[in-house]
């Protein structure tokens, strides 16, 4: 029986750590490692942690200073002792059979990694959401579907609901960009299936994601937004080319669309921010992006007027000078 190394991630997670590290000791796979980097928490995260840690031995600690998820995650990697390693975030469960169902496909198969389907777990409702990729049980994904998925779904780059052959990991040496802050899954991800020969789906919906919306309503937040925001936009540049440009195109509209609409809030601080637009702006991907002529799709997330005309190249256009037209406003003054 392969080993399995767990990593974790934890930075004050004490209200959810508890049921995440229930849900991976109660695993039926066994053969499993769990590795918990704490990352500077200054919550009781630490003692929860070291509780655990004294009643089973599979669980080894890193603490140290705050430096990331990306450090952290790699870490982990680092340490490990595993075959294979998959993540889990420190808010997040799986259900108990989880691990044992897919390295049970992973070698039926051969794969150097297996993908699933998850369940999405909304803390203010409380509703629970099946999110899956495909309508198979289970099916080989092709090379040439990663751009698509990528482009055209929000959660399949997640380093998260899926097992991946540490073989190709340290063979490749595929890291998480530690200057990025958000959207970082999407590159190591990526990285990963652009040099695994076998990549397996399967709908199990044995990883449970919990979404907590609390701190993103939060105006304090909006800084950490706006760098997110722009974080995603810079990591498009590896999919951005002639075949999928529309597609890109409307991801990009999407990001775009949400940085306006944050950047707007009142009592933001948008002298600070004037950088970071700049550089984006200044960037091969934007200047392609805005001169292109492309054919954006209809979607939910894009509200008002912009919905309304979605399919209108010019009024596109439009809108979009005149938002940026007023963010410049804003940072001038």
């Amino acid at each position: 029986m392969d080993k399995v190394s767990i990593i974790i991630p934890v930075y004050n997670a004490e209200k959810y750590l508890k049921q995440c590290l229930e849900s991976i000791l109660e695993q039926t796979y066994t053969n499993i490692e769990i590795i918990i980097i704490n990352d500077g928490s200054t919550d009781n995260s630490k003692n929860i942690i070291e509780k655990y840690k004294n009643e089973f031995s599979e669980i080894k600690i890193v603490n140290q200073a705050n430096s990331g998820v990306s450090n952290s995650r790699n870490v982990g990697i680092n340490i490990s002792t595993g075959n294979y390693i998959m993540f889990v975030d420190s808010d997040d469960i799986i259900i108990k059979d989880y691990i044992e169902q897919l390295m049970s496909i992973l070698k039926k198969y051969g794969l150097d990694v297996i993908k699933s389907s998850f369940k999405n777990f909304k803390e203010d409702s409380k509703k629970y959401t099946d999110i899956s990729f495909y309508k198979d049980q289970y099916r080989n994904i092709d090379k040439d579907e990663i751009n698509k998925l990528f482009i055209e779904t929000t959660n399949f780059n997640s380093s998260c609901m899926q097992i991946i052959s540490k073989k190709i990991i340290d063979d490749n040496n595929i890291t998480f960009e530690k200057n990025i802050g958000f959207a970082e899954d999407f590159l190591f991800t990526y990285k990963v299936f652009q040099v695994a020969n076998k990549i397996g789906y399967v709908n199990n919906n044995g990883y449970v994601c919990r979404e907590n919306t609390e701190s993103n309503s939060r105006t304090g937040q909006i800084d950490k937004q706006i760098k997110n925001c722009l974080d995603t936009l810079q990591t498009y540049k590896i999919l951005y080319n002639e075949k999928n440009i529309e597609a890109v195109s409307n991801k990009i509209l999407l990001h775009i669309t949400y940085l306006i609409r944050t950047i707007s809030v009142k009592n933001t601080d948008y002298k600070s921010f004037r950088n970071k637009l700049n550089q984006f702006f200044n960037t091969d991907l934007w200047k392609n992006f805005k001169t292109r002529k492309f054919k954006i799709k209809s979607n939910k997330k894009v509200n008002g007027i912009l919905s309304k005309f979605i399919y209108k190249e010019k009024i596109l256009l439009i809108y979009f000078y005149v938002n940026i037209f007023q963010i410049y406003l804003k940072v001038k003054r």
